[in-house]
């Protein structure tokens, strides 16, 4: 087993269903959580998060934008504390950002 402890988990769509059960399960494991949702209403993902004594973030942002990738990216390295951050990738790769250079980004922030 390997430690999230000290880490900032990045979790798209973490406001809701799936994506809000895995936001709240790597809080319990020790990370830091930082969410993606299109909508803005994250209250019940941050108080379970905050809940377990982890930090929260959320982000604002439709992935399917190009130009919202990139802004959710520098927004979480940009976190303090931000030390090093895990993944969850969907089925497909945030748009506007090329699938190698997706996980060029990710191994670089885990290598920290």
């Amino acid at each position: 087993m390997f430690s999230i402890k000290g880490r900032i988990a990045l979790v798209t769509g973490g406001a809701v269903g799936i994506g809000q059960a895995i936001a709240i399960g790597l809080a319990q494991a020790g990370a830091d959580v930082a969410i993606v949702s299109p909508t803005a209403d994250a209250r019940q993902t941050q108080q379970a998060v905050e809940a377990v004594g982890q930090r929260f973030h959320a982000v604002c942002a439709d992935l399917m934008k190009p130009e919202s990738a990139a802004r959710v990216v520098a927004e979480v390295e940009a976190h303090p504390g931000a030390r090093g951050y895990l993944g969850q990738q969907r089925r497909h790769h945030p748009a506007g950002v090329g699938r190698a250079l997706w996980r060029r980004r990710l191994a670089r922030r885990n290598r920290t």
